[in-house]
């Protein structure tokens, strides 16, 4: 009887401690908890009083020094966006509360984080600048690609804007310029540009470049006085280097630029010396003058009456003319077409003959 006591007592012993260590590891329980939590790399931060920072935002590693034994974890929190850079030369405040709003934003469990240091740091930015120079060959970059695409070959141009150089945050990675246009400020005599500043590809400011614009051409133009019905020749035409900016011109009138392209035409109206010609400055030579007698065909169906009138306006071949015919009672007007030397063409209808 005794033996088996003191077996059944031993027993009992060694199940105790047993089954406190496997409730101690069962699933969920506070012990694996605390090895979670263990597991959580935990950094210091150290605030500094003050810090200079280049590009436009404020990270975590520019205004602190991080401490952790996990170094990627480190890497992270320093790479962090606690705020942005101050424009230019100003100064400002980041406070410890910020930086910690910041950090929670990104997930960031601060309770794992001990801050040390100062409570805030004056923050200033790094800066470059920018000489004018810079603009204007960017500008003038964009403002050749324009010129060539609207085929003007031979053009001059001249800034209106006055440059200055301009300070911008200083590159972490690099910067770059972007010309572009203002398409309603794109016009024959003048243009404007605006170069894009960007700051490791963020626009940090923008500067307007204008200029004022020669667009050179080769046309014709008049070397003197020339009356209306007088022929154009090489005496009184000649083709002529002049800048057509000058001249505000609409989009649809082109001038002529060859002698050629008025062969057998004449001036249609009187043109003063230096003039540039256009399709509308020609007409068909006159071959009817005015108050010249000439002969009316008139046309009533399949009738043709024949009769004379006077011609009220010098005119050409096809040109629509005033033609006085007498008649015992009164006199009348008609519009008729001229067909040729001293010969008009009229089609009797209502409306047709004026009083």
């Amino acid at each position: 009887m005794f033996p088996s006591t003191h077996i059944v007592a031993g027993l009992l012993f060694l199940v105790a401690p047993l089954s406190l260590t496997a409730q101690s590891e069962a699933p969920g329980q506070p012990q694996e908890q605390k090895t979670d939590q263990a597991a959580k790399p935990k950094a210091t931060i150290t605030l500094q009083r003050s810090a200079r920072v280049p590009g436009t935002k404020i990270l975590l590693g520019d205004i602190a020094k991080v401490e952790c034994q996990d170094n990627d974890y480190a890497r992270f929190l320093a790479s962090i966006q606690v705020g942005v850079t101050p424009k230019s030369r100003w100064a400002r405040w980041l406070a410890k509360g910020s930086v910690q709003t910041s950090l929670r934003l990104q997930k960031v469990d601060i309770t794992r984080l001990q801050f040390a240091g100062k409570d805030r740091v004056e923050v200033m930015a790094q800066l470059d600048q920018i000489p004018a120079e810079e603009f204007l060959k960017q500008a003038e970059i964009a403002l050749k690609a324009l010129l060539s695409d609207q085929n003007e070959l031979d053009a001059e141009w001249k800034t209106t804007s006055r440059l200055h150089p301009v300070v911008i945050p200083r590159p972490r990675v690099g910067y770059e310029l972007l010309a572009r246009s203002d398409g309603n400020k794109v016009q024959l005599n003048h243009a404007r540009f605006y170069v894009d500043i960007k700051v490791d590809g963020e626009v940090v400011q923008k500067v307007q470049v204008a200029f004022k614009l020669s667009r050179y051409r080769r046309v014709l133009v008049t070397r003197n006085t020339i009356k209306p019905g007088e022929e154009y020749n090489a005496d009184n035409t000649q083709v002529k280097r002049i800048d057509i900016a000058r001249l505000s011109l609409p989009e649809d009138m082109t001038p002529l630029t060859q002698l050629s392209q008025t062969r057998g035409r004449v001036a249609a109206r009187n043109m003063r010396s230096g003039s540039v010609l256009f399709e509308t400055d020609l007409a068909r030579p006159y071959v009817v003058k005015k108050g010249e007698v000439v002969t009316v065909i008139a046309k009533v169906g399949k009738i043709h009456i024949t009769t004379e009138g006077h011609a009220q306006q010098d005119g050409g071949v096809g040109d629509r003319i005033p033609v006085l015919v007498q008649r015992k009672k009164n006199n009348i007007t008609i519009q008729a077409e001229i067909l040729g030397a001293g010969t008009v063409s009229v089609s009797i209808r209502s409306g047709s003959i004026r009083r």
